[in-house]
């Protein structure tokens, strides 16, 4: 019992010496000031007991005020006194500008975003003199040096920015000659390198010189050299005649011989047996030493390590280069680290997508190994929500060894869209559109409608050939979990040369992940839609038979992989996909019928930056075939060359009937020319055939090809066509080619 009452005696005792009593501000200098604003702002008040929890989450949330830049606390057991020291951020008195000549003092303050009478915020500042430095290098000066200085005044508590231009001379490049090369020739190092003349030169002011770019241009020159296995490479001198607007260079170079490669080892490895890692290695004795090669075995050891949390991995390769014999032996050393596990992933950055909508597409979660590959997966899943302008993560240390926290910075981007639309297509004719979108809507926690990470889109498009009103959302994550629920409501109508079609209906489905990595996934939907078509009274036989008012009521079973490494333009990667779609009088369909589509497309990284996109389908529709459930070709996506519906059966007027089975099978190269232009040359090969599963003679197939454009536009992209049939199995042959354009945009 006396043991019992001393424990509580000695707990009472010290709860009370951690009772805050009284909180007492200080300034920098030491004295005692009111700030109600430093009270308003912690939980640590008078009265309460002081919690080391509780008290870092004040300090950190006095920083979050951007008011301070130190914060120190000190707690007297003895008194109950809470004293918190804080140094304030000082404010910005005045803006001085010095050294201008050839840029006016409003254009330079224009770029400022630093505000006179506000506290000064060093990473604005720093933001700042970056933007004044690129407002010189845009106009030529890349020369010019941007000084920012901060000057103390009487009040220590302001301070003037003074900043101090030396914009320096700019000289136009006029020429670039190399001496001594024999391996790679003039045009190829020219081509390799950002310093070379200008064409509009003796126009317009453009092709300065910049001496931080010619000495990177210097560096790219020895890494070719290197590549090639030319270690005693040596650029031995540069030589620079200039008139006072215009500079010539000479560059003089040395470039030895090439390196045999020696012996290949690997050191500093205990993790990973040499044996194990060897298999990593390309290099070998008696092959030409390549720094490309050498480079590629240094990333595949890392991504080894890294892939089992040593991300403080250093792997480097020492060379050994006899001058004498040229061959050079390889030491691959290895410094291990400590594997680490992710003990926190800490947000920020987001000002409208809410924090769990980015923690849930995460393919890496605290207290996960820290693997390189999901942390890297985790930053290309966030880009691919195409929320984020920027995404930067980055492991950083912690106090406890073996456990990082993962910084995550985020950049977002409006992800909402409101405009009228307009446009042609070799489809529609002229087809105009209002439309709103928003690509991370939130249904459940009201106005603003933002942040959810749903989708929401409604579209009524209205032109000479169709009408059209959808109404779609769709929620990735269906009750917190990984279930997308999708719904569309829609009402159209068509007018083609031969009859109307009216449509009404919705479609809902429900898609369920079953794996991460490649992404497989399964989607079940309903769609329900009233259809009424109305001939001509031109028409054959067999068109006024087609003449209808019908249910189609249809179940929706999709299997589909994703494994792009992007959803914009990938280049690696692809999609499999195997869709079926049952329609019976059990789910109140006027039909009996089932339709099957297999795809597969894939992407693949060609030549720099271009990209071939290889893709094939098959679709065929068994049972019922009612007019406005089969296929058609020609056009975008259903063999480019013909007109839409050109391909396919007739009836006996020569009129498109449609078929029940097709096929297309498509090449496509996409080569950019620039950040908005995209050239492209396709082949199309496919047809329609009028039974179920009549496609195995690929003979009746027709060839088409052709060259395209695609202009990548903020609003949407504009796709241009030119398709030619090579091989003409169409109905009604007509090999003159056809011409597709598409513009689907928002103005």
């Amino acid at each position: 019992m006396y043991k019992i009452f001393s424990i509580l005696l000695l707990l009472t005792a010290t709860v009370c010496a951690n009772s805050i009593k009284e909180v007492k501000v200080f300034n920098a200098q030491g004295k005692e000031i009111q700030s109600g604003f430093v009270l308003n702002n912690i939980k640590s008040k008078p009265g309460t007991t002081l919690a080391p929890r509780v008290l870092s989450s004040d300090i950190r949330r006095l920083y979050q005020t951007n008011e301070f830049i130190n914060v120190e606390t000190e707690f007297d057991e003895g008194t109950g006194v809470l004293k918190i020291t804080i140094t304030r951020r000082p404010k910005l008195l005045e803006i001085v500008i010095e050294g201008y000549e050839e840029i006016d003092e409003d254009d330079i303050r224009d770029e400022l975003e630093l505000v006179v009478g506000e506290p000064l915020d060093e990473t604005v500042m720093a933001s700042d003199k970056h933007k004044i430095s690129k407002l010189y290098d845009d106009e030529g000066y890349y020369s010019a040096e941007v000084l920012f200085n901060l000057e103390t005044t009487d009040n220590p508590e302001e301070v003037v920015l003074r900043i101090i231009v030396d914009e320096k001379s700019s000289l136009q490049v006029d020429e670039v000659r190399f001496h001594g090369n024999t391996v790679i020739i003039d045009d190829d190092l020219a081509s390799s390198i950002t310093t070379k003349p200008s064409f509009w030169r003796y126009m317009f002011d453009t092709g300065f010189f910049n001496e931080l770019i010619f000495e990177a241009d210097l560096k790219l020159i020895k890494r070719l050299y290197k590549a090639r296995g030319y270690l005693d490479f040596k650029i031995e001198k540069v030589v620079k005649k200039d008139d006072g607007e215009y500079l010539e260079l000479d560059i003089f170079i040395t470039e030895g011989r090439p390196y045999i490669v020696g012996n290949v080892s690997i050191s500093g490895n205990s993790i990973f047996s040499t044996v194990e890692l060897n298999k990593l290695v390309t290099v070998k004795k008696g092959f030409s030493y390549s720094s490309l090669v050498e480079d590629a075995d240094i990333d595949r050891i890392t991504t080894k390590y890294q892939n089992e949390g040593y991300l403080d991995l250093y792997c480097s390769a020492q060379l050994n280069p006899n001058p004498q014999t040229h061959i050079v032996d390889i030491d691959y050393r290895i410094s291990e680290g400590v594997p680490s596990r992710i003990r926190d992933i800490i947000i920020t950055g987001n000002t409208d997508t809410k924090e769990y909508v980015i923690r849930r597409e995460l393919a890496i979660q605290p207290d996960d190994k820290a693997n390189k590959d999901l942390i890297n997966k985790s930053k290309t899943r966030l880009m691919n929500m195409n929320y984020f302008e920027k995404v930067d993560v980055t492991p950083v240390n912690t106090e406890i060894e073996g456990l990082k926290d993962l910084q995550l910075k985020v950049t977002e981007k409006s992800t909402g869209q409101l405009g009228l639309g307009g446009g042609f297509s070799s489809a529609d004719s002229f087809v105009g559109s209002v439309n709103f979108s928003q690509s991370n809507f939130d249904l459940y926690d009201g106005w603003p409608f933002i942040g959810g990470g749903q989708r929401f889109q409604s579209r009524a498009q209205f032109g000479s050939e169709r009408q059209d009103l959808t109404v779609g959302w769709v929620d990735p994550w269906f009750l917190g979990k990984p279930l997308s629920l999708s719904t569309s409501f829609f009402l159209s109508e068509r007018y083609y040369d031969d009859y109307d079609q009216e449509k009404v209906g919705y479609e809902i489905g429900l898609t369920k992940r079953l794996s991460k990595y490649p992404l497989w996934t399964i989607r079940h939907a309903h769609r329900l839609y009233q259809i009424d078509i109305n001939m001509d009274d031109d028409v054959s036989k067999e068109l006024e038979d087609e003449e209808t008012s019908d249910i189609s009521s249809a179940y929706i079973l999709t299997l589909r992989k994703d494994t792009r490494n992007s959803t914009r333009r990938p280049n690696e990667g692809g999609i499999m996909e195997f869709k079926s779609e049952w329609q019976s009088v059990a789910i109140a369909s006027d039909n009996e019928s089932a339709k099957l589509k297999i795809r597969w497309t894939t992407y693949n990284e060609a030549f720099e930056d271009s990209v071939l996109k290889l893709h094939a389908e098959i679709n065929s529709l068994i049972g019922d075939d009612p007019i406005y459930d089969r296929y058609f070709g020609g056009g975008i996506g259903r063999v480019r060359g013909y007109d839409e519906r050109e391909l396919g059966p007739v009836d006996s007027n020569g009129d498109p009937i449609g078929g029940a089975s097709f096929l297309l099978l498509s090449a496509e190269l996409d080569v950019p020319f620039n950040k908005t232009f995209n050239g492209v040359w396709f082949v199309d090969v496919g047809n329609v055939w009028e039974d179920s599963f009549d496609f195995t003679d690929i003979s009746d197939a027709s060839l088409t090809t052709g060259p395209g454009l695609r202009i990548n536009l903020p609003i949407g992209v504009v796709e241009l066509y030119y398709g030619k049939p090579i091989v003409d199995n169409a109905a009604e042959e007509d090999d003159s080619g056809s011409f597709h354009f598409n513009m689907g945009y928002n103005f």
